[in-house]
């Protein structure tokens, strides 16, 4: 959150808990606002109830969408968000991965120009609903959303590939993540 607000982003978290857990903002600054759903759908699921509580972040010209199962970053973002808006593309990546097919991973996504508005793209989002494991969420929404992007076109951009990831089909990112 940090990272990102010293970035020049206002932060949205939508922190998925269980109903039994409780949740504490401390620490979250000013530029952030927090909101608790029930623990489900994983990342996509809370980027899902983002969209729909705070439908115009969709048509922003800068859209960051992250997740909690990483640690970092531990330098200044703002050279890599400023060097992915610049690429060019549409819709970048941190990194992707060839596991199940070739596909941008869900821990950071950066969606430029407001293309997360466009029809496609809002399709989609609208659609993402329970599934009933993480592999079948990685099939559907992350494969699913990078064929989606190839599909319609939309130019993609990645930062970092783990070595021989075009050869692999396995997580790189999981085992090269010193690499990385």
């Amino acid at each position: 959150m940090d990272a990102l607000n010293c970035a020049g982003f206002a932060v949205l978290v939508v922190a998925a808990r269980d109903r039994r857990d409780s949740f504490a903002a401390s620490g979250v600054g000013e530029a952030t606002t927090v909101v608790v759903r029930d623990n489900s759908g994983y990342d996509f699921g809370s980027w899902a109830t983002g969209l729909h509580l705070a439908p115009f972040i969709a048509a922003a010209a800068h859209v960051v969408l992250t997740n909690d199962s990483i640690v970092g970053p531990f330098v200044d973002m703002a050279p890599f968000l400023a060097e992915a808006a610049d690429s060019g593309a549409d819709v970048y990546a941190a990194t992707a991965n060839r596991q199940i097919a070739p596909h941008l991973q869900s821990y950071l996504l950066g969606f430029t120009r407001g293309v997360l508005a466009d029809r496609p793209l809002a399709r989609f989002f609208r659609s993402i609903g329970p599934a009933p494991s993480k592999m079948d969420y990685v099939r559907r929404y992350e494969v699913g959303l990078s064929t989606l992007l190839r599909n319609e076109g939309y130019g993609t951009y990645v930062k970092w590939l783990s070595p021989g990831w075009e050869r692999e089909a396995d997580n790189r990112s999981l085992k090269d993540w010193r690499q990385l």
